[in-house]
């Protein structure tokens, strides 16, 4: 050994050290040395002198807010759902191999309410003349998923189109077909959008210069509740039809909603003790599960006699007599009787009414419809009860007001009682209880638990070592 090749040694070792330092976020020094080194290594802090902490968790322990170093042995995230057996290379963004059982799902649904909004996708076809699927958004329900809400398609060499205002029919646009010849092996960028007064469909076939080719004029915005995005496959019929026979790429795709970029699709590599930054999102219930309700990002469906929420104590043992309570819901029926809610507020439908209860008499607050999206707001002072509904969330309309029996406030059963339950979906995110003697609230959802490149089943199920810099 020379001096030369020992001193070259020690270089080598200091400079690895300032970068593993490096990576674990700690701040580097003008000069990387020796005399830096201890002073470097105590740079590494979550923010607030806070240590490193290394233990295993999974991903349900980890604090909303965290930046984690994760070593998991899948190395991708996506910020979709990749259904079934479909093909993702993630090196190219290709999504290929599209079937009834294997398609992109959005983890968050397309839902621009009165907004402009597009969609633009690229993709290479195969054959032209069978009718196949390109981008789809629809209701959710659980016997009718991506019923009536828009779509492109290519159909017979056409491209087509098809949009609804109602949830119930395709009242706006049905399968109007364009004038251009689509060919096979070819690489087409198409936008499909609605700009307040048209419904349009534009091709490109260099991504820069793009060519109308359908025009429908409307300037009556898309059904407003649409819970499922779907690229690649559509369903009619109760069953999921048309699946696309070309590729996908991901790299020409996104949404924009209002002129801004709303989706964008993310394929993020995670390799070893990567960082990874988790945000908050409304995924942890403060509502007992029972059965098997299905819950997506905080919407619950599914309901039955034996798939519910509840909820046995008061929030935070509150006893109040003044407080509001909100909650959100679409029903698929308006005739049927179905229940919402029982507890201190009872909501219910039935032969067309949003009703409650009034001693030991059923109420009707206000109409409703099918596949329409209500929020119900209660304004309890003392005794008396306040009614407001809403089809948007922001205009409130008074429908009753009355007396009851003051008590300490409950929530009981969401979805179900004694065998009647509500068929729709209730969006927990937008069920509240304020208090408004002390603006105490209380949410069905949590603020406290998180998400990253991977939605939340995923998450939970994730193992591996996790390395975190504590908030």
């Amino acid at each position: 050994m020379t001096i030369a090749s020992e001193i070259q040694r020690i270089k080598t070792n200091i400079e690895n050290a300032y970068d593993a330092l490096e990576n674990l976020g700690a701040t580097m020094p003008a000069t990387e040395d020796t005399d830096h080194l201890v002073g470097t290594i105590n740079t590494i802090s979550g923010g607030g002198g806070d240590e490193i902490t290394a233990m295993n968790k999974t991903g349900s322990d980890i604090t909303a807010g965290d930046k984690v170093w994760l070593n998991q042995e899948s190395g991708y995230f996506y910020n979709f759902d990749v259904v079934g057996s479909l093909e993702v290379d993630e090196t190219t963004s290709e999504i290929s191999n599209f079937s009834t059982t294997n398609y992109l799902q959005l983890q968050t649904p397309f839902n621009p309410q009165s907004s402009s909004w597009e969609v633009m996708v690229l993709f290479i076809t195969l054959n032209v003349t069978t009718q196949q699927t390109i981008f789809k958004s629809g209701i959710s329900a659980p016997d009718a998923v991506g019923r009536f809400g828009c779509y492109v398609a290519i159909n017979q060499s056409k491209f087509q189109i098809s949009v609804s205002s109602d949830g119930t029919s395709w009242d706006l646009v049905h399968d109007t077909a364009g004038t251009y010849t689509v060919l096979e092996n070819m690489a087409y960028w198409v936008k499909f959008g609605w700009n307040g007064t048209q419904y349009y469909l534009e091709y490109s076939l260099d991504g820069v210069t793009f060519t109308r080719d359908i025009t429908v004029s409307s300037s009556t915005a898309v059904y407003g509740s649409l819970g499922v995005t779907l690229f690649g496959l559509n369903w009619w019929d109760n069953a999921y039809q048309a699946p696309f026979l070309g590729t996908i790429f991901l790299s020409g795709t996104k949404i924009t909603v209002g002129g801004s970029d709303w989706w964008v699709p993310s394929i993020t590599k995670v390799s070893d003790w990567s960082v990874v930054n988790f945000e908050k999102q409304n995924f942890s219930y403060d509502l007992d599960i029972n059965g098997s309700p299905k819950i997506e990002y905080g919407v619950v469906s599914n309901f039955s006699s034996s798939n519910y929420l509840s909820k046995t104590t008061a929030p935070d043992s509150w006893n109040i007599s003044d407080y509001i309570f909100c909650c959100k819901f679409n029903s698929e029926s308006a005739s049927s009787s179905q229940v919402i809610i029982i507890g201190s507020i009872i909501l219910n439908t039935a032969s067309g009414y949003c009703r409650t209860v009034v001693g030991s008499s059923n109420t009707n607050l206000f109409r409703i419809s099918s596949y329409q999206t209500y929020w119900v707001k209660v304004v309890v002072s003392g005794t008396t009860q306040t009614f407001y509904y809403s089809t948007d969330g922001v205009a409130y309309a008074q429908c009753y007001t009355g007396t009851f029996t003051a008590s300490t406030f409950n929530i009981s059963k969401v979805g179900q009682n004694a065998g009647t339950y509500f068929i729709g979906s209730i969006d927990l995110n937008e069920m509240y209880l304020k208090n408004t003697s002390n603006n105490v609230v209380w949410r069905a959802v949590s603020d406290n638990s998180l998400i990253g490149f991977a939605k939340e089943n995923i998450l939970n199920n994730m193992t591996g070592t996790v390395k975190t810099i504590l908030p």
